[in-house]
C-alpha cells in the first residue's frame, strides 16, 4: 500500500534493520546517504502531520521503499533527498513516485530534482518513472586556498543583481537544460536560493551585463562552491575566479566544487588548481504537471514514458 509516511511506520523500518536498500538519491551536503537516519525520519513524519511546509514522505508498506521530497525554497520546485529503494522491488519504484507527484501537485508543484550517482541502469528507471535526464555533473574536491588579492570588479551579490544573474545563467547554459529547470527568473531565484541563509555570493557586473557568480557555502568544515562564468571570459579570469571562490571562507578542511559538464574552461581550471575529480552524477528533472496528466490518464500503470 501507498501512503504518506507517519510515525507509526517507523518501527517497520527498526525491525528491518536499515536493510531497506540504498539511498540512490546525493546531496552535496550530505556525505554518507547510505542508512537511513531514523531521527530525522521521525522528525520529518511529524512534520508531515502536522505542518504544511517541509518535506513530504512517501512510502511503500509491502517492500518499505521510501521517498522524501524537501521544498526548495517554495512549494513550486522540490528535490529527492531521500530514495530508498530495495533492489528486489525496482519495479514498484515508478507507482511510488507518481503517488509523490500528485501529493505535491496538490501544494502546487511544478518539478521535482534529484541527483544520483551516474548509473545507466538507474537512470532508464527513473526516465520510466516520468523523470527526464537534464545534465551531468562533476564533483571536484581538494584543499582551501589562502586569501588571494581581490579582484576590485568582484563585489558582493546584492538582490538588484538578480536578472544580470539570471541573464548570465541563460547565456552559459545550454536550453534544453534551462528549458526544463529554470524557464523563469522566478523559477532561477527558487533554485538559486537553496542554502541562501548560510551563502556567500559574489558577482562581477560590467556595464549592467553580469559577467561571472560565485556562491559558497559551508557545511560542517566543507565549502561548497559554485560559479557561473559568461561564455566567452578569458580561461585565465575562469581559473582566477575558481582560486578566488576557494579562499572565501575560513576553518575549512576541504572544499567540494560542483561543475556541469557543459562548463568545460571551469573543469580544466578545477584540476589546474589540484582539484581532483572525485565523483560524476546525473541530475533529473520530473515535470510534475505532465506526469500527472498522464497518471491519471493511466492510473493502473502508474508512471510516463
Amino acid at each position: 500500500m501507498l501512503k504518506i509516511f507517519d510515525p507509526t511506520d517507523l518501527p517497520k523500518y527498526l525491525l528491518a534493520g536499515n536493510a531497506v536498500g540504498n539511498n540512490y538519491a546525493c546531496s552535496p551536503t550530505v556525505t554518507d546517504t547510505s542508512r537511513i537516519c531514523l531521527l530525522s525520519l521521525l522528525i520529518d513524519s511529524i512534520n508531515n502531520l502536522f505542518k504544511s511546509t517541509g518535506p513530504r514522505s512517501m512510502f511503500n508498506t509491502e517492500d518499505l521503499s521510501l521517498l522524501t521530497a524537501w521544498p526548495i525554497v517554495n512549494h513550486r520546485n522540490w528535490e529527492l533527498s531521500r530514495l530508498f529503494v530495495s533492489p528486489y522491488h525496482l519495479e514498484n519504484l515508478p507507482l511510488l513516485i507518481s503517488f509523490l507527484a500528485k501529493e505535491l501537485s496538490k501544494l502546487g508543484a511544478n518539478r521535482i530534482f534529484i541527483r544520483i550517482k551516474e548509473s545507466a541502469d538507474f537512470g532508464k528507471l527513473l526516465i520510466q518513472s516520468g523523470f527526464k535526464l537534464s545534465h551531468r555533473e562533476f564533483l571536484y574536491e581538494g584543499l582551501p586556498l589562502k586569501q588571494r588579492i581581490l579582484n576590485t570588479q568582484i563585489k558582493e551579490k546584492s538582490e538588484a543583481d538578480d536578472l544580470a544573474i539570471y541573464r548570465l545563467y541563460n547565456k552559459a547554459t545550454p536550453v534544453k537544460i534551462r528549458s526544463m529547470s529554470c524557464p523563469t527568473l522566478a523559477d532561477w531565484k527558487d533554485l538559486n536560493g537553496q542554502y541562501k541563509n548560510v551563502a556567500t555570493e559574489y558577482t562581477i557586473i560590467e556595464d549592467s551585463n553580469a559577467m561571472a557568480y560565485i556562491k559558497n557555502y559551508k557545511s560542517n568544515r566543507t565549502q561548497i562552491v559554485t560559479l557561473i562564468t559568461h561564455p566567452e571570459y578569458n580561461y585565465n579570469i575562469v581559473k582566477h575566479l575558481l582560486q578566488f571562490s576557494l579562499s572565501i571562507l575560513t576553518d575549512i578542511d576541504k572544499v567540494k566544487v560542483y561543475i556541469p559538464d557543459f562548463q568545460v574552461s571551469t573543469q580544466k581550471a578545477a584540476l589546474e588548481i589540484n582539484l581532483f575529480k572525485c565523483a560524476s552524477y546525473n541530475i533529473y528533472i520530473l515535470p510534475i504537471t505532465a506526469s500527472q496528466k498522464l497518471a491519471v490518464e493511466e492510473p493502473a500503470i502508474g508512471f510516463v514514458t
